[in-house]
């Protein structure tokens, strides 16, 4: 589900999209299903290059900018990508729980406005740093940096608890001497970032990943449930080094 206005910076693939009008996306729209209705546009929606479905139909698609083709046979090539890539963040995600933990840290509460560095001082230091927390809260403009260096190759951030991640009005997790593509966030409960809230990051849930009014994911997006992209919403792509 895509509100109004949201943008991604690159392909869209779910069993079913459905918009609110008004989206960019930046790449190709991909729909897995294969009967019934699997994208559903709305007015002035844009896709720079191929919508593609499984077979499912599509609605609306006269009041959309698409900038390929279209195609509905369940044949397209990109199905196949899609699937695979589906099914290679499973056995990645496998994989990334396996790894011993290089830093274990209480629940993460960061006060209304306040900020909190991890680690507290210096840096993550050298190679592949994983981090385990139960929980990370923020509230509203609170801010959580990840510091590294340039040794530092990746870091991968378990969030273990069932209520895993809240970004709330307007704050940040944000990144220190890292980019974007080095860092995953795999989280085992659901994700919310609220209404002006931005993560600098790869985004991992087995539950639903809620972006709110204008939240910003310098990241991918990856769900085993769904994901719910408010009205003017932006995911940008930096895929994780890892993959």
């Amino acid at each position: 589900m895509v509100g109004r206005g949201f943008q991604s910076g690159g392909n869209v693939c779910a069993d079913a999209i459905t918009t609110r009008g008004y989206s960019v996306t930046r790449g190709d729209a991909i729909a897995l299903r294969r009967s019934g209705a699997a994208i559903r546009f709305y007015v002035s929606d844009t896709v720079e290059r191929d919508v593609v479905t499984g077979g499912g139909t599509i609605s609306r698609l006269t009041h959309t900018r698409v900038g390929g083709r279209v195609d509905v046979s369940g044949n397209a090539p990109q199905l196949v990508d899609c699937t695979a890539a589906a099914d290679r963040v499973s056995m990645k995600r496998a994989e990334f729980l396996a790894l011993p933990s290089g830093l274990s840290l209480p629940p993460i509460q960061v006060p209304r406005a306040g900020s909190q560095r991890i680690p507290a001082t210096g840096t993550l230091g050298p190679g592949q740093v994983v981090i385990d927390v139960p929980s990370i809260r923020l509230s509203s403009y609170g801010r959580l940096t990840l510091a590294g260096d340039a040794t530092t190759t990746q870091v991968i951030v378990r969030v273990t608890g069932t209520r895993s991640i809240t970004v709330g009005y307007a704050a940040h997790i944000a990144l220190a001497g890292l980019q974007p593509e080095q860092v995953l966030v795999l989280a085992s409960g659901p994700i919310i970032l609220c209404s002006h809230a931005t993560v600098s990051g790869n985004l991992l849930a087995t539950r639903l990943i809620t972006v709110r009014r204008s939240g910003k994911v310098d990241g991918t997006l990856l769900s085993g449930t769904g994901f719910r992209l408010n009205s003017y919403a932006s995911v940008m792509l930096h895929p994780f080094v890892a993959w």
